[in-house]
């Protein structure tokens, strides 16, 4: 979906989609809500983040969604990636699953059977994800 303006998102013609891709920097109202597997995204401010990460510790979020972040630039994963760690140090765990192609990872426990992995991945793409295990 490509959106010029802010826009609700939560959707039944969005929820019903196997992936979502939002090509758009205007505000996508309702985000954090849909329901979906797998969802691409450009960059998002921190703060869409932030109540991505806080909504889904509240309300909890299905084993195998993933949330994928394009970056403009390494600067921006970089930027990103410090300001969750520093916003969600209490509550952060310790990232067992890390690997050579992850940094700046970290993981936040949703419930007593799922985990959030919080991470950046650096390659041609560089991306941040958000990902339910």
């Amino acid at each position: 979906m490509i959106i010029d303006k802010p826009a609700d998102v939560d959707l039944e013609i969005v929820r019903s989609a196997k992936d979502v891709s939002f090509l758009t920097y205007a505000e996508l109202i309702g985000l954090e809500k849909i329901p979906n597997k797998k969802v691409y995204l450009r960059l998002r401010p921190i703060n869409v983040v932030v109540r991505i990460i806080k909504y889904w510790m509240e309300n909890g979020k299905e084993v195998g969604t993933e949330f994928s972040m394009s970056c403009n630039r390494r600067s921006d994963l970089v930027e990103m990636s410090n300001a969750l760690q520093k916003k969600f140090q209490k509550t952060r765990g310790y990232l067992e699953k890390i690997n050579e192609h992850m940094f700046s990872s970290f993981s936040i426990p949703l419930s007593s059977t799922s985990t959030l992995l919080v991470y950046g991945i650096k390659s041609n793409v560089d991306m941040f994800v958000l990902k339910v295990v």
